[in-house]
């Protein structure tokens, strides 16, 4: 169910009502489970028609057919993966914890079902494909402004070791626009991009659109106002306690892509990595470890 509405609504033009019915259907799979459609369009202000209507244009005959695909694939999950309570409740659950719980479980346990759901929506096949397409692109732009910039910072930098070409854009002015006025048919965005999106990095993705680079996109949700052009996406959930978006799981998917480049790296890129490790013993720009034991005055 949920992959068919993320292809929905990737290849439509949704109403803004049906946008706020498919970020419902997404959020909260397991209380479709249960709950009738004029109960779905109360809790979210729309009328019962606009909900039937959403899930036909879905191919179900009905919400009664689309309810039991749910609740069938809830039972699968519970039977292979032993899940009594997907992400979303578990979320809910945490939030609703007494104020006086200690604050440190509280960002522990929500961070958890962050991580959870994160690896959950981004299978290794996904993650093989994003990777190979980073692999074989010219030039890697990675792009990101705001909070998000820590993300793409991390992994621009780490990628810049064992790939050529790799180009961190992490300004949100017209700077961006200037650094992605070579982009072209072989080379590839990778967008990072969370609430409160930035409306300058549509101009990164208009740019890329127009040159045929391919798009990746890591974002929050299938409905972020980024991912519409993407050719692949990324999943991260980002909820926090505190004021703003917590970038631990898109931490987490930027070491996973780390990692799996890691795996298949050419003899060509490690000698880069060499390279640049000789050069920095060479030239005397000590790592810290280096130079113990030191004293300090």
């Amino acid at each position: 169910m949920i992959d068919r509405i993320k292809d929905k609504i990737k290849n439509s033009n949704l109403t803004k009502t049906e946008f706020k019915i498919a970020n419902y259907f997404l959020d909260n799979e397991e209380l479709v489970y249960f709950k009738a459609a004029n109960e779905i369009a109360n809790e979210i202000g729309v009328s019962d028609s606009s909900v039937i209507r959403f899930v036909k244009m879905l191919g179900y005959a009905g919400y009664t057919e689309f309810q039991q695909e749910v609740q069938n694939e809830l039972k699968s999950l519970m039977q292979n993966y032993s899940v009594n309570l997907g992400p979303s409740s578990k979320l809910k659950k945490t939030r609703l914890e007494p104020e006086a719980t200690d604050l440190s479980n509280r960002v522990f346990n929500l961070t958890c079902s962050n991580l959870e759901a994160t690896f959950a929506n981004n299978p290794p096949d996904k993650i093989g494909k994003i990777t190979d397409i980073l692999l074989k692109s010219n030039q890697k732009f990675i792009v990101s402004v705001r909070g998000s910039a820590s993300v793409a910072y991390f992994l621009g930098e780490k990628l810049r070791l064992i790939l050529p070409n790799v180009r961190p854009v992490l300004q949100g002015d017209y700077s961006l626009i200037h650094n992605l006025a070579d982009i072209g048919p072989d080379d590839c965005l990778f967008l990072v991009s969370f609430p409160r999106y930035s409306r300058i990095v549509l101009s990164a993705i208009s740019m890329a659109v127009n040159a045929g680079a391919r798009i990746i996109v890591l974002t929050d949700r299938i409905t972020s106002p980024i991912a519409k052009k993407a050719d692949e996406i990324l999943l991260a959930h980002c909820e926090t306690i505190g004021f703003s978006n917590s970038y631990v799981s898109a931490l987490f998917l930027a070491d996973l892509i780390i990692a799996d480049i890691s795996q298949k790296l050419s003899p060509e890129n490690l000698e880069r990595l060499n390279l640049i490790e000789e050069y920095i013993r060479k030239n005397n720009i000590n790592y810290l470890e280096d130079v113990f034991p030191y004293k300090i005055d």
